[in-house]
């Protein structure tokens, strides 16, 4: 498999690189127009403009086609870069303490959900949802906790959920888990959906020490994503 994705990702660059050398070309005949335009001949004006629109369709149709092999490509290097990444820790991470801390930042709770709306610079605004719960299958209490999050009335535009999930003694397997959930949501929306107004950030709460994990972002301020893990870590950290 990833052999075959290799091989669709390098014809397409080569297709994007060729679409882009085409393009490029095209100008070139509009440049011998304007040289030879002083010359009276009229055939020239033709080659001009045929070689124009020729090389610039098909460098754009070579580009369009390589667009799902260069998305693919960079999917990957974004992954790959999560991959290598350590999770990020939380400490004191009790359900009294973050109940406190939440409530310190004047966090309302309503719906089962701890709310606050941020002003945003790059966002407008943001409202945060922070919902505690215990969690035994880490994968089946997301997915239950994402179809009610979906469920309820949101009066903003954009919104983070941020879930908090209570496991006892936390395993690499589920922590692989938790990476795995913040590098879908940093590649959808970097790569997929660069306009999502809808985001989700799982960290995860160990019963036996109270420290909590979850990914970070790099690079990309403007992601609804790192909004998530800057209030969390101004909150909690």
């Amino acid at each position: 498999m990833k052999e075959n994705n290799e091989a669709f990702i390098r014809r397409g660059v080569r297709q994007f690189i060729f679409g882009c050398i085409l393009s490029v070309s095209a100008f070139l005949f509009i440049i011998f127009g304007a040289i030879t335009g002083d010359l009276d001949l009229v055939w020239t004006d033709y080659v001009a403009l045929a070689g124009f629109l020729s090389f610039l369709v098909v460098g754009l149709i070579f580009m369009i086609k390589s667009y799902p092999a260069v998305m693919l490509h960079e999917e990957e290097k974004l992954n790959d870069k999560y991959e290598k990444m350590q999770l990020c820790e939380l400490f004191c991470m009790q359900k009294e303490e973050v109940q406190a801390k939440l409530q310190s930042n004047e966090c309302t709770f309503e719906e089962g959900y701890y709310k606050i709306k941020k002003f945003s610079f790059l966002k407008d605004s943001v409202t945060y949802y922070f919902r505690m719960a215990d969690s035994n299958d880490l994968e089946s209490t997301i997915e239950g906790e994402l179809e009610k999050f979906d469920r309820i009335e949101k009066k903003q535009r954009n919104n983070c959920l941020i879930l908090l999930l209570y496991l006892d003694q936390i395993s690499m397997d589920e922590k692989e888990k938790i990476k795995e959930f913040g590098k879908v949501g940093i590649i959808n929306e970097n790569i997929i959906d660069p306009n999502l107004s809808i985001a989700a950030m799982l960290v995860a709460i160990d019963n036996a020490d109270n420290k909590g994990y979850f990914l970070p972002v790099r690079g990309n301020i403007v992601s609804l994503y790192a909004h998530c893990c800057r209030i969390v870590k101004r909150i909690f950290a």
